[in-house]
């Protein structure tokens, strides 16, 4: 284990201004086989009188990488700086060894805010998710294989500074490759005349 600025068992404080940097690496071996598997966490945080900042995240990788053993990380974002706010803009990316098939995804990926997020003074992304999945099926006899994708966008864009002078748009869309199907919903605010639209496939 390895820590720095006051890393205690792997676990991350919260700190005022700093770095952190903290590692978990296992050896071992079954049935004479060699095994590694590493783990690292790392958060950055400034804080001062007007603004804040905290980047966080983790790894993993193991090796050699069996079936269902996976590969990847996570962020997760906040921050107040100036016109800038972002409760916590979480993602992820995962990598799944030697799976195949339809069921199973070989690579998932997701990223949402949590509450709201304002990249520039009047306009807010709110209720943000972002799924996505990825599917390697391979023939009977190994010698072919095809991919298939899935996934699903949520979210609403809100311009203005609020009350009835609100303007805004909002999207549901989900799509799955594996059987061809998508689904598409959404809105848009034109004040005072509320718009929605819906399709579907």
């Amino acid at each position: 284990m390895i820590g720095i600025l006051g890393a205690s068992g792997g676990d991350i404080p919260d700190m005022g201004n700093g770095v952190l940097l903290s590692a978990k690496t296992v050896f071992g071996s079954s049935s004479d086989m060699f095994r590694l598997e590493l783990q690292a966490d790392f958060a950055i945080e400034v804080k001062n009188d007007n603004s804040n900042f905290r980047l966080a995240g983790s790894a993993e990788l193991v090796y050699p990488c069996l079936h269902g053993d996976r590969v990847g990380g996570s962020l997760d974002l906040r921050a107040d700086i100036g016109d800038m706010h972002i409760d916590s803009l979480q993602g992820s990316v995962y990598f799944y060894c030697h799976v195949n098939g339809t069921n199973t995804p070989t690579l998932e990926a997701e990223l949402e805010a949590v509450g709201v997020v304002q990249f520039v003074k009047g306009v807010n992304l709110k209720d943000f998710a972002l799924a996505f999945q990825a599917y390697k099926i391979v023939n009977v006899t190994g010698d072919d294989e095809t991919w298939a994708f899935a996934g699903s966008v949520v979210g609403t864009v809100v311009l203005g500074a609020g009350g009835e002078a609100e303007h805004g748009a909002s999207v549901d869309f989900v799509f799955d490759s594996r059987d061809g199907s998508w689904a598409a919903v959404g809105w848009c605010k034109l004040e005072p005349v509320l718009k929605a639209i819906g399709f579907s496939a």
